[in-house]
């Protein structure tokens, strides 16, 4: 299998059995079904997050923060702090 960092390209990882081994990908049109059932934050600190490298790890912010919905999880944004009608989440 090729390694999360060398994978900057988009593209699917490389699996040697892939039978066993799996890679998700969800439609950015999608997102627009999370904000219209409400939700205010996505934890994206998952096994599969880095499946489509790189660029779908900038891609899913770019999608989520377009819809104002708060994320957590990555490298380059391992929380989140936000406050929404005079509560604080975090």
């Amino acid at each position: 299998m090729i390694a999360q960092s060398e994978r900057s390209d988009g593209k699917a990882k490389q699996c040697n059995d892939p039978s066993k081994c799996y890679g998700f990908r969800m439609p950015e049109a999608y997102g627009q079904y999370l904000q219209d059932c409400g939700v205010d934050c996505a934890s994206l600190a998952n096994n599969h997050s880095g499946d489509m490298g790189s660029s779908g790890r900038i891609k899913t912010q770019e999608v989520l923060g377009g819809l104002n919905i708060h994320y957590a999880g990555h490298t380059n944004c391992p929380k989140e702090v936000w406050t929404q009608d005079s509560i604080t989440y975090g």
